[in-house]
């Protein structure tokens, strides 16, 4: 199994190879008084400073922002193709605004104004290049090769979408990943399927001896998230007794020990097998199926094992682990 040791960095909203910039993560719903310190950071942050970002494209699906003389033809080329492919499987895509920005702090400085409350913020690949050069770690992200901007944005197509079909996520409070009421393992899959053959080669390298079974699969949460959850928690508390901190960035780093690096691997390597699986086993409208069931609130373990034509999770497991070790 691949990242034993390793460090990871994580966010629903904007992975920026190594700082979890707040102002654009709102997928996290945080506390009144943790709430206040967030503010307080980001303007510290920012000092008041915003930038206007560049209207660098736009179609009926997407509009991307940049900043001037912005070179985002890859972007957009990755961008273009992960709406197709997730209107090919999920029906369609709702119109989505993506800032990509070229460093951190322009990121934090962007004024968001002009665009949807549901906007993606996120670094330009020439940002997270810049960014990973001067990055310690030794996991390093071949960001030439894999389009994880095209995986960012499908989680947050997947999220703007049941929202418009009327599935309203609310919180108490805590840290949350994706949309509240959307199992990870189905948010997951609608990212991994925009991914691209390199990414997906990296996914699915590594056995699967032990993978999860399904009872457990179907109701956990991205393990790399729990871990970051827990850090942001302390993070933010620390920060509430430091008025006077004058930092400039915020880092939430995690360190995995072998069997959570192995289990958030894992976590991500079944999602996209699982994608796969369903894809071949019931077609590709099962994806437009199963976001219906989700919004309408059905038991969609009880249906999908009864498209499936089985009679519980355990015979689920027996089928899928035959399907991928004939792959």
């Amino acid at each position: 199994m691949r990242n034993l040791k390793t460090t990871i960095r994580f966010s629903q909203q904007c992975f920026l190879s190594g700082v979890l910039l707040l102002s654009t993560c709102n997928a996290f719903a945080l506390n009144d008084e943790v709430a206040l310190a967030k503010e307080k950071l980001l303007q510290q942050l920012s000092q008041g400073k915003k930038i206007q970002p560049t209207l660098y494209f736009e179609n009926r699906k997407l509009r991307i922002f940049g900043e001037n003389n912005s070179d985002l033809l890859r972007e957009k080329s990755e961008l273009l193709t992960a709406v197709d492919v997730f209107d090919e499987s999920f029906g369609y895509s709702p119109k989505l605004d993506i800032a990509l920005m070229n460093n951190q702090m322009s990121l934090l400085q962007l004024d968001t104004s002009a665009m949807s409350d549901q906007y993606l913020g996120f670094m330009s690949y020439q940002g997270l290049g810049q960014s990973q050069q001067k990055e310690s770690s030794n996991h390093v992200t071949k960001f030439e090769k894999y389009n994880i901007i095209a995986h960012e944005a499908c989680h947050k197509l997947l999220i703007h979408q049941v929202e418009d079909k009327g599935l309203k996520a609310e919180n108490n409070g805590e840290l949350v990943y994706g949309h509240g009421l959307l199992p990870d393992w189905f948010d997951e899959m609608a990212a991994v399927m925009c991914e691209n053959q390199a990414l997906t080669d990296m996914r699915l390298t590594g056995d699967m001896d032990d993978f999860i079974p399904f009872e457990d699969f179907f109701v956990m949460e991205n393990p790399a998230f729990t871990l970051l959850k827990e850090q942001m928690n302390r993070m933010m508390q620390q920060q509430l007794k430091k008025n006077n901190d004058k930092k400039t960035t915020m880092a939430v780093v995690m360190e995995l020990d072998d069997k959570n690096a192995q289990l958030s691997g894992l976590f991500y390597q079944q999602s996209a097998l699982f994608y796969y699986f369903l894809n071949e086993k019931l077609g590709r409208q099962i994806f437009k199926q199963l976001t219906q069931k989700f919004v309408d609130k059905t038991d969609v373990t009880a249906w999908l094992l009864q498209e499936l034509s089985l009679n519980n999770l355990v015979e689920l497991d027996v089928m899928f682990k035959r399907f991928y070790q004939q792959k």
